[in-house]
């Protein structure tokens, strides 16, 4: 399945993840920043995974817009929504999922996962992020590529199998 992975961040751990996923959907598949999706043939790919930090409860404003310009071009591909964030709750997470998206769009991906914030630290991080940054628990490669793995494999499936 030809898979591009868009996603949006701020520090890196989005970028992080979204890189991994398109490695592991195999060589057909790409990573893009939101900041560049104005070159999409959307043709050429078969799913669209979307891939968002969360600050302060919501997810990146590039992401909104992304998913609300291209409703359209989004309904023709198997759908993935992946968010990096530090709630670990499962039901915390159902919220910033239903916070951020509307229920028709989230009915829609086959699948919905959080994948652990904090995890990259980059040059744009300021003073308070940096401070904080240390104290975030970090997750090991192994849990890393479980997550890239069983994310890929949902996505893989039959979208009936997934809910």
């Amino acid at each position: 399945m030809k898979t591009l992975v868009v996603f949006s961040g701020k520090y890196g751990t989005t970028g992080m993840f979204a890189y991994r996923l398109a490695q592991a959907f195999g060589e057909e598949s790409q990573s893009m920043d939101l900041r560049d999706s104005n070159a999409i043939d959307w043709n050429h790919w078969d799913a669209v995974v979307i891939g968002g930090g969360i600050y302060i409860g919501k997810v990146r404003k590039e992401v909104k817009v992304f998913c609300k310009r291209f409703a359209r071009e989004l309904e023709k591909c198997a759908l993935g929504l992946f968010l990096c964030a530090g709630e670990k709750e499962p039901e915390q997470i159902r919220q910033l999922f239903e916070k951020n998206f509307s229920p028709a769009f989230l009915a829609k991906t086959r699948v919905k996962m959080r994948f652990p914030g904090g995890q990259v630290l980059n040059e744009k991080a300021g003073f308070i992020y940096r401070s904080f940054f240390p104290k975030m628990p970090k997750v090991t490669e192994e849990e890393i590529e479980e997550l890239i793995h069983s994310f890929v494999e949902q996505m893989n499936l039959p979208k009936e199998s997934n809910e």
